[in-house]
């Protein structure tokens, strides 16, 4: 689940360099995660998208982290995907809204 939200973090950090987020590809090819530091990094293909549709492509993207995370993250994999379709939320709402989720992860790993 940190990789979801550093990702949204490298996405926002992504705007300084005049990149829009939404035409940013996010595949298992494109996004890099230090495994010691678990920091990560997104190769920027310019022309490789056509539509800007940032929700999208996080859908997709958490979709293809899902398929990685053990049982008890889907359940927060699957409220992100719902949030993301109900409601149009910017990148700094979907990173709160992942720090929430993160620390009701380690509340719950330290009970």
């Amino acid at each position: 689940f940190e990789v979801i939200e550093n990702t949204l973090l490298a996405l926002k950090k992504s705007g300084e360099f005049l990149m829009e987020p939404g035409k940013i590809r996010l595949t298992p090819d494109t996004v890099y995660v230090h495994n010691k530091y678990r920091d990560v990094r997104i190769a920027y293909i310019p022309g490789s998208i056509e539509t800007n549709r940032l929700q999208q492509h996080l859908f997709e993207f958490i979709l293809l982290v899902e398929e990685r995370i053990s049982k008890p993250g889907k359940g927060y994999t699957f409220a992100l995907k719902e949030e993301i379709i109900r409601n149009n939320r910017n990148i700094p709402d979907l990173i709160a809204i992942v720090g929430e989720m993160r620390r009701e992860i380690n509340l719950r790993i330290e009970e």
